[in-house]
């Protein structure tokens, strides 16, 4: 899945956000989070869902688009909660 923990946690600090944010809007402890960017739990496809979601982004394309695409969807999705 083209490290998925590592492309989560870019993506995470390219928005500038905190780990505890994204866990908050996720609903799990920030340490439960922590251990998703580290690749200590692993990643089942709801989670992926919910936080593609969060981004406003597709599964797919968090999972497989290049780190440079995706921070232009990003930049371009205007779903994006304040935190």
């Amino acid at each position: 899945m083209n490290n998925l923990p590592q492309r989560i946690r870019k993506l995470r600090e390219f928005v500038g956000y905190r780990q505890h944010d994204v866990a908050d809007k996720l609903g799990i402890t920030q340490f439960a989070y922590s251990k998703l960017e580290r690749g200590e739990t692993r990643l089942d496809i709801e989670r992926i869902e919910q936080i593609a979601d969060f981004y406003g982004l597709a599964p797919v394309d968090l999972m497989y688009k290049k780190l440079t695409e995706l921070r232009l969807l990003l930049v371009a999705n205007v779903k994006f909660e304040e935190v």
